[in-house]
């Protein structure tokens, strides 16, 4: 079933209309088609259903490779795809992609309704999870647990939650995202990824409204106060969580080359 439709605010339309290239009469749906097809964009690796031991578990196929998880994305990577999805035909989160793959990155995308396991997650040391809407697959909780306990960066990008009140990923790793907020990210915390950074869009996305003190550091929030962006400690993975995923779509500097330069 498709979630109820959301009215946005004219700057997130605009945003997303540059993104697409789309006629002006476009009206920008960030949940048509959501979970309305499963069409695969990158083929899943051994569907074998056992998982080896640790000792003999598949090493990531090399560095430069990263998976964007978009495989519940309510509407917010794929639009206006409802399938199948197609990594070279528009899509809102294009731009972005484009962008790693311009640098040398080889970037795969997930399309709607595919399984995230942990033989999928072992083939790649970033993955960019973008957007989340929906109950997950059973096993993928465990398959990210897994694939954090190596030395990997995961993007958590997360959006509103107005349709879906929980972000589980989110909240397994100590971080609540709540409501939907919208403005700018003005005030930050000092730190490499926030380096030179002055306003950073902030297209109708999830406040944080709880985290673990021992572990999650706000290093972003919006000209009020509210926070919306910052990392989570881990022994091993970089992680980097931010609460509306339409933001980085747009490729803001210099927040996304200190990403890279941070976690990639």
């Amino acid at each position: 079933m498709t979630a109820p439709r959301l009215l946005l605010p004219l700057t997130w339309l605009t945003a997303a209309a540059l993104l697409l290239g789309a006629c002006a009469d476009a009206i920008v749906d960030p949940f048509s088609g959501a979970l309305e097809d499963g069409t695969v964009t990158v083929a899943p690796p051994d569907s074998g259903t056992g998982q080896p031991p640790d000792s003999t578990r598949p090493k990531p196929s090399g560095e430069g490779r990263i998976l964007i998880d978009a495989s519940r994305d309510g509407g917010l990577w794929w639009f206006p795809q409802a399938g199948p999805f197609d990594s070279d035909a528009p899509h809102q989160g294009q731009a972005f992609a484009e962008y790693l793959r311009s640098l040398g990155y080889t970037v795969d995308e997930l399309g709607r309704n595919v399984v995230v396991t942990e033989a999928l997650l072992d083939q790649y040391t970033t993955v960019i999870r973008a957007g989340e809407w929906g109950a997950p697959h059973a096993g993928e909780l465990d398959a990210y647990r897994r694939f954090l306990e190596r030395e990997v960066t995961l993007v958590l990008l997360s959006d509103h939650r107005l349709t879906d009140p929980t972000d589980e990923l989110a909240e397994s790793l100590g971080v609540s995202f709540g409501g939907a907020v919208d403005g700018a990210v003005t005030i930050f915390e000092e730190h490499a990824i926030t380096a030179g950074m002055g306003e950073v869009p902030y297209l109708m996305g999830a406040a944080v409204v709880a985290a673990d003190p021992s572990t999650v550091t706000i290093l972003g929030r919006l000209a009020d106060g509210t926070p919306v962006m910052g990392v989570i400690a881990s022994p091993s993975a970089n992680i980097f969580f931010l609460g509306d995923t339409n933001t980085l779509e747009l490729v803001p500097q210099p927040l996304v080359d200190n990403l890279l330069a941070w976690g990639f």
